[in-house]
């Protein structure tokens, strides 16, 4: 298994080799990273300390102060990832419910809000309807820092 770790513009080493996988850049003063050894994933600090460690996963720069990490919707299939973010005192500010997120920009998150909207011909013919369309009503929202939902203007 390859190790990364991090060294400064001089060449030396300032976080020896220990993550799996992790961020080339820190930004907003953390570094999102994976540690197969202390089973840890969240985000550094600059001297490598862990500053979140998080319950779920993530392989996401923070952007505009909050960081997004994801968690497997049914565990045992593996099969669905949920997405949420957290700020950078580690609070969940956004729970990871959601299947599409982007990237914070001043202040503000586009999420796409799903509902199973599948009718008795998914369950009759194991699914193959569902292929025919999607079995979902999707919505774009707008979340902010907060996670509160920002309501637009109507045109």
């Amino acid at each position: 298994m390859s190790l990364w770790g991090y060294k400064d513009w001089s060449g030396d080493i300032v976080i020896p080799a220990r993550f799996s996988s992790c961020a080339r850049h820190f930004y907003d003063g953390v570094a999102w990273a994976n540690d197969p050894y202390e089973k840890r994933t969240g985000y550094i600090n600059p001297d490598g300390s862990w500053r979140i460690v998080l319950d779920g996963n993530t392989a996401s720069d923070f952007v505009d102060g909050m960081g997004e990490f994801w968690v497997w919707a049914d565990p045992q299939s593996k099969r669905t990832q949920r997405y949420g973010f957290v700020n950078l005192e580690g609070e969940v500010v956004v729970p990871p419910v959601y299947r599409t997120v982007e990237s914070y920009v001043d202040g503000y998150v586009l999420i796409e809000e799903q509902t199973w909207v599948g009718s008795w011909m998914d369950h009759l013919f194991g699914g193959f309807y569902g292929m025919l369309g999607t079995p979902f009503d999707t919505k774009a929202i707008i979340l902010d820092k907060h996670g509160n939902r920002v309501k637009l203007p109507k045109r």
